[in-house]
């Protein structure tokens, strides 16, 4: 099953809110408690699709982050936000054939979160301070949380300053490790970074 991303087919700059009235105090003032209330109700929504942990409430994930009401509320929730980035990291995950999705991992958006943030910090740590031990911190991560090649390569994406550093980096120490799949996903990812920075 190949699922795609229409998170990039959208018109308009949604997280920006291009549909909000910001000259009229009142009218923005609505707009902006409509986005926080439809946000909460949202999370909520997301929440009980990963307390399911299982591929259907996951594709129900997807596409319920791709809906235009939904990304409308992204901007007055951070958990939104997540929520999108697990989308576009299950759609690949399932593209792959992976059985263990990163959603399995937690029972709520904040979960989830909560693991990409400690991604994050060593992935930074590596990038950053050049700390040998970050490296060995974020494999603990990975096996305790059988985290997929595609969680490493979206967060590579949004948070790495130094993306090539990063992808050379993961793909030699996945080459190494000799985990095929693992190293055929971060090299794809990586090739389609460079096709598109580089041309």
């Amino acid at each position: 099953m190949l699922l795609t991303n229409p998170f990039f087919e959208v018109d308009g700059d949604f997280l920006r809110g291009d549909k909000m009235d910001m000259l009229n105090a009142e009218s923005y003032k609505k707009e902006v408690i409509d986005k926080i209330q439809g946000a909460k109700k949202y999370e909520k929504v997301l929440d009980k699709l990963l307390s399911e942990k299982n591929k259907k409430s996951v594709i129900e994930l997807v596409n319920l982050c791709f809906q235009e009401r939904f990304q409308d509320k992204v901007i007055a929730s951070e958990n939104l936000n997540y929520g999108v980035l697990l989308a576009m990291i299950s759609i690949e995950e399932l593209n792959y054939g992976f059985e263990n999705l990163f959603a399995f991992q937690g029972k709520s958006l904040k979960d989830i979160r909560d693991i990409i943030t400690k991604i994050k910090f060593c992935m930074w740590e590596i990038e950053f301070d050049e700390d040998e031990k970050a490296m060995d911190r974020l494999m603990h991560l990975v096996i305790y949380y059988e985290l997929t090649p595609c969680v490493i390569c979206k967060i590579i994406e949004f948070t790495s300053m130094n993306k090539k550093m990063m992808y050379e980096t993961m793909l030699k120490v996945f080459e190494n490790l000799g985990v095929d799949l693992y190293t055929k996903v971060v090299k794809e990812n990586y090739e389609l970074y460079k096709e598109y920075n580089y041309g």
